[in-house]
């Protein structure tokens, strides 16, 4: 009697056993199908305000002290283009004959020459009294 006891017990408690794993395993899929929602939800938040985030077009021309460290995107034709190994220098004009220094470090093969109307976005900087940009992202618009 006592070994049945004992047995029914060991059932028992083994039984318990794998309805704690079975209630782990529930938990656990809820919890994946809870954080894979949350992932995509957050996922398409993001690119719906990446999409409406866009930097301002600015004239050189209107290019002052107070837009230093920031990110401006100008639009205008190469007129001066100088390359290095890995560095590519350029003089990119608009309208008025106003130009800036367009510093642009090369990732891959970059096909940029003088006449090129291009639209670039970099970091405004100032270098012996001159506004320069670090270009992080250079559009060739209409080959010159």
């Amino acid at each position: 009697m006592l070994v049945f006891k004992r047995v029914e017990k060991g059932k028992a408690d083994l039984k318990k056993f794998w309805q704690g794993i079975d209630e782990i395993e529930m938990k656990e899929k809820t919890m994946f199908k809870i954080a894979a929602v949350c992932s995509l939800t957050g996922l398409a938040i993001l690119f719906f305000i990446s999409e409406s985030i866009s930097v301002k077009e600015v004239k050189i021309g209107e290019l002052s002290d107070k837009d230093i460290g920031k990110e401006v995107r100008i639009i205008g034709r190469i007129v001066k283009a100088r390359d290095t190994d890995k560095t590519l220098f350029l003089e990119v004009g608009q309208q008025k004959i106003e130009t800036v220094s367009v510093v642009l470090f090369k990732e891959g093969d970059i096909k940029l020459k003088e006449g090129d109307y291009i639209e670039l976005i970099g970091e405004l900087d100032k270098y012996a009294g001159e506004y320069s940009i670090i270009a992080n992202a250079v559009k060739i618009i209409e080959p010159g």
